[in-house]
C-alpha cells in the first residue's frame, strides 16, 4: 500500500488530507478512507440479482476508486404497481439479498442497508386504501390506520431485519398521505380517518361536509384544517412507531430513517414526529428534500434548497441530517454534476451532516455515467473542509418567514396542494443577499402567510425591520394594520411600465443614476405580475416609483 498526501483548497483555507491507495482502480482521493473522517454519503443502489458478480464488482470499485462505502439496496421497487402488494416471500428474498451482499462486501469496509421503496405505495391488496377528499381511492397506497395493513407491512419490515440486520433502513418519500398519484391529492378521508377525526372533535364530519368547509377560509375552516393535518401526522407517526417496535425486538441498533416528502408540511408538519418514531433509541436520521428533478436550471438553486435550510434550522439539533442529493429519474442523469455539486455545497454550508447521494443510475451497468462519481471524488475534501469551517457557526441574513401550516389559510380547490412559499427567496437568491429562516434582523414576508399569525405576532413584526410584498401588505391592511404599515393598500390592475426609478438617488451613495432593474417589464414577455396601489401616510417615505 502506498501513502499519498492531498492538499485541497476550500472555504476554510488549506486542508491537508491523507489517504491510503487501495486496489488497482486508479487514483484515490481523500474520500472516506480509514482515518480521514470525511464526508460519508449513503448511496442508493439497484442490485440486479441476475448480474450478481457484476453488481458486486461495481460496488467494490466505487469503494476503492471513489471512496463510497455505505449503500442501500433498493427493493422491491415500482414493479409492485403491476404485480400487486408483495407477498411475505418477497421480503424474505430482500432480506436474503441484503444479508448475502453485506457478508460478501464486509471485507472491503462496505456497509449494506435497505431502501424500502416503495413504502405506502406498495400495490393492490386486501386493505383499506388512502382516499382523497373528493372520494377517489388509491389503487396502490394502503391507509396507515388500517389494522391489517399495519400488521402485514410492519411484519414484512421485521422479516428483512431478522434475516439481514441492515445497518440502516431508509423509507421512500411515499410515506405520506396527500400525494399518492394519480388518484389522491389530499388524503386520507377514508372511514378510518373520519372515525378518528370524530373522536378528536367530539362530532362526526362527513367527507362531503369537509369538502365544503375546506374549500373556504374562515375561523372554522382554519381550525379544522389544522386539526386534520395534526391527525394526518399522528397516523403516519403511529405506523412508524409500530415498525420501530417490531424492529426493536430483533435488532434495536438498526437505524430507520425518513425521507421527508414534499407533502410533509401539508400532512401536519410530520417530519419531526415520524423521524422520532422511526428512530427509537438510535440517533434520529432524516433526509431533507431539496433537489430539482429533470432540470439543470441554476437560477432555481436558492429556492430549491430553502426548505431544507428551514428544516435544518427548526428540527432538533441532535438529528442527523442528510441532503437529498438526488436528480430523479434514476435511469438517466438530467442534472449536471456541476449543479448537484452546488446543491451539496449549499447543504454542507447549511451544516448538514451528510448526503443521501444518488451517485449511480438504476441500470444494469450502474457506472455507465461516472460524472457524479468523479465530481464527488474531486470535491469531497472541500465538502469536509467547508463542513468543518461552519460547524460552530449559524446561517445568518435576512429572515425569510415560512410556516409549515401556512396552507390552512388557503382554500382547497381540488388541485394538488401547493405549500405556500416565500417569494422573497427568488429575490435574495438572484441578487446574492444572505438569507436565513431564523433570527434575522430584517424579516421578509410575501403572500398571505400572515393570515396564520396572531395580532400580537404581527404587531411585533411591524415593530421591527420588515419587508412586505404587495399581497402581504394587502393582507395586513385588510386585518386593520394599515397605520402600522404606513400606507393604505388596494389591488391594482395590471400595468405596463418601463422603469422603476429612485425618487431621490442622492440618498444612495452606491448607486449611479436613478433607474432600476425590474423583472416585470412588458416588452420582456414577463407581464402579469400582481400590482397594488399604495396610499402612503404622511409619516412614510417613498423610495421608488413605477414610471411610464
Amino acid at each position: 500500500m502506498r501513502r499519498r498526501n492531498f492538499i485541497q483548497k476550500s472555504a476554510a483555507g488549506l486542508a491537508i488530507l491523507s489517504s491510503n491507495h487501495l486496489g488497482t482502480f486508479g487514483n484515490v482521493t481523500a474520500t472516506n478512507l480509514p482515518g480521514t473522517n470525511l464526508i460519508d454519503p449513503i448511496v442508493p443502489f439497484r442490485f440486479y440479482a441476475n448480474r450478481r458478480e457484476a453488481m458486486l464488482s461495481q460496488l467494490i470499485e466505487m469503494r476503492q476508486r471513489y471512496g463510497l462505502r455505505r449503500f442501500l439496496l433498493t427493493a422491491p421497487m415500482d414493479e409492485v404497481r403491476l404485480t400487486g402488494f408483495p407477498s411475505p416471500q418477497v421480503y424474505h428474498e430482500i432480506g436474503e439479498l441484503v444479508r448475502d451482499v453485506k457478508k460478501e462486501l464486509a471485507p472491503h469496509d462496505i456497509e449494506i442497508g435497505w431502501w424500502c421503496a416503495p413504502s405506502l405505495r406498495s400495490g393492490k391488496g386486501p386493505f383499506q386504501y388512502i382516499t382523497d377528499i373528493d372520494g377517489s381511492v388509491s389503487e396502490t397506497s394502503p391507509c396507515p390506520l388500517g389494522p391489517q395493513f399495519r400488521e402485514v407491512f410492519s411484519e414484512n419490515i421485521a422479516t428483512v431485519v431478522r434475516i439481514s440486520r441492515p445497518f440502516m433502513i431508509q423509507f421512500e418519500d411515499d410515506f405520506e398521505l396527500s400525494w399518492q398519484p394519480p388518484a389522491v391529492k389530499f388524503g386520507c378521508f377514508c372511514p378510518l380517518h373520519l372515525a378518528e377525526f370524530e373522536k378528536r372533535q367530539k362530532r362526526y364530519y362527513t367527507r362531503e361536509a369537509l369538502v365544503t368547509i375546506f374549500g373556504q377560509v374562515n375561523p372554522q375552516s382554519i381550525s379544522l384544517r389544522h386539526d386534520w393535518a395534526e391527525m394526518s401526522r399522528d397516523s403516519l407517526a403511529g405506523l412508524a412507531g409500530l415498525i420501530r417496535e417490531k424492529v426493536d425486538h430483533i435488532a434495536p441498533e438498526t437505524r430507520i430513517s425518513l425521507c421527508q416528502s414534499g407533502s410533509a408540511d401539508f400532512d401536519g408538519d410530520f417530519t419531526e414526529a415520524v423521524t422520532l418514531a422511526f428512530a427509537g433509541k438510535t440517533r434520529p436520521a432524516v433526509r431533507l428534500y431539496g433537489s430539482s428533478y429533470s432540470s439543470d436550471d441554476a437560477a432555481s438553486l436558492p429556492s430549491t434548497i430553502f426548505h431544507a435550510l428551514y428544516s435544518r434550522q427548526h428540527l432538533p439539533a441532535d438529528f442527523e441530517f442528510f441532503h437529498e442529493s438526488d436528480t430523479y429519474p434514476h435511469t438517466r442523469f438530467f442534472m449536471s454534476a456541476s449543479k448537484i455539486k452546488c446543491l451539496m455545497t449549499a447543504a454542507f454550508a447549511y451544516r448538514f451532516d451528510d448526503s443521501l447521494f444518488y451517485a449511480t443510475q438504476y441500470l444494469d451497468n450502474p457506472q455507465e455515467e461516472t460524472g457524479y462519481l468523479k465530481m464527488f471524488s474531486e470535491e469531497s475534501g472541500r465538502f469536509r473542509s467547508l463542513q468543518e469551517a461552519v460547524k460552530a457557526t449559524q446561517v445568518t441574513g435576512c429572515e425569510i418567514l415560512y410556516r409549515p401550516f401556512g396552507h390552512i389559510a388557503n382554500p382547497f380547490k381540488g388541485k394538488r396542494p401547493d405549500m405556500p412559499s416565500n417569494a422573497w427567496i427568488n429575490i435574495t437568491g438572484r441578487f446574492g443577499i444572505p438569507h436565513t429562516s431564523v433570527n434575522g434582523k430584517v424579516k421578509l414576508i410575501s403572500g398571505n402567510i400572515t393570515d396564520t399569525m396572531s395580532d400580537e405576532e404581527i404587531t411585533s413584526l411591524l415593530g421591527g425591520s420588515l419587508f412586505l410584498d404587495g399581497s402581504a401588505a394587502f393582507c395586513l391592511f385588510k386585518r386593520g394594520f394599515g397605520e402600522l404599515i404606513g400606507a393604505g393598500v388596494s389591488p391594482g390592475k395590471g400595468a405596463d411600465f418601463c422603469f422603476e426609478g429612485l425618487r431621490d438617488s442622492k440618498n444612495f451613495s452606491n448607486i449611479q443614476g436613478s433607474l432600476m432593474y425590474n423583472l416585470i417589464f412588458a416588452p420582456a414577455g414577463s407581464e402579469g405580475g400582481s400590482f397594488y396601489i399604495l396610499q402612503p401616510s404622511d409619516k412614510s417615505e417613498i423610495l421608488t416609483d413605477f414610471l411610464d
